[in-house]
């Protein structure tokens, strides 16, 4: 049986990566219904409209490979 370690941000993500994820999940972005949309956090956050989607997309990358490690084979 395989353990899941804890997950230290530092070793995920980048600092930019981690505030913006964690500033999606608190405001709703993640919700069904979403409460905020990805404009709408760029705005909160202070960010251009496009960033989000692209800071976003390389956070929730890097989540699944760190558990994954080396125990399977991503395809590109």
């Amino acid at each position: 049986m395989t353990e899941i370690a804890p997950i230290s941000p530092d070793a995920l993500l980048t600092t930019r990566q981690w505030n913006v994820l964690k500033s999606a999940m608190e405001m709703g972005l993640y919700d069904f219904p979403r409460r905020i949309t990805q404009d709408e956090l760029a705005v909160k956050t202070g960010i251009k409209p496009s960033t989000p989607n692209e800071i976003l997309r390389r956070a929730e990358k890097n989540i699944p490979r760190s558990f994954l490690g080396s125990q399977a084979e991503i395809s590109k």
